[in-house]
């Protein structure tokens, strides 16, 4: 039962628990409208140390594009407080010659790497069931019920990604996903299967630099 687990990098096993723990509890309760997110952990072939290099580089990007956005709004500032134009630049050339100011931008690049260390171990996928109106919705946030990626009615073709299994504790885990997996499928009709999933909604539910995670 492992073979595919073990694919993947490690998983979040208390993540892993406490979701399956929470939409069993909410499910045998009647709960008319569940919210739950998957946490998909990227496969280990696409785990790489050049894909993060490259993940790390763009996120290096964007952080010296808002430094950039935000020395643009200081700048209409001192517009709209009608500085003179002389003052502004001696303002601005002050404040870039000062060596200070480079090592927070330093700091904040190599920040950069972690953080694509880390995001590009897991995707979050979050999923909304309204038993009420028999409506699923899908995006990348907890409000994704209402401004959704991805939406569809009960019983039509299409997959929802399966829940992810704890390392720890993965036999009873699997029973208990088992038993939840099937009681949403006996009332929805929506089959679970992670890479149909993927394969039909993929380019609709990610963009950007989570196309190296998804990329087959």
């Amino acid at each position: 039962m492992q073979t595919q687990h073990n694919q993947y990098v490690a998983e979040r096993s208390t993540v892993a628990k406490a979701i399956l723990n929470q939409v069993q509890k909410e499910w045998q309760k009647g709960q008319k409208r569940i919210t739950y997110r998957i946490d998909l952990p990227a496969l280990k072939s696409e785990y790489t140390f050049q894909n993060i290099m490259k993940t790390g580089i763009k996120y290096c990007l964007v952080f010296l594009s808002l430094f950039c956005l935000m020395t643009f709004f200081v700048f209409i500032e001192c517009i709209i407080v009608k500085m003179p134009i002389l003052e502004i630049f001696v303002f601005f050339k002050n404040f870039y010659t000062n060596q200070n100011i480079f090592m927070p931008i330093i700091i904040g690049c190599l920040g950069m790497f972690p953080a694509a260390l880390l995001d590009m171990r897991y995707r979050v996928i979050w999923i909304h069931i309204n038993r009420k109106k028999h409506k699923i919705h899908l995006g990348k946030s907890p409000l994704s019920e209402f401004i959704p990626k991805i939406s569809f009615d009960y019983h039509s073709e299409n997959y929802l990604p399966e829940f992810r299994l704890p390392k720890k504790e993965y036999e009873q885990y699997y029973i208990i996903r088992e038993n939840v997996q099937n009681a949403i499928k006996q009332e929805t009709g929506i089959l679970f299967d992670t890479e149909k999933f993927l394969l039909h909604n993929k380019e609709r539910l990610f963009s950007g630099s989570l196309k190296i995670f998804l990329r087959r």
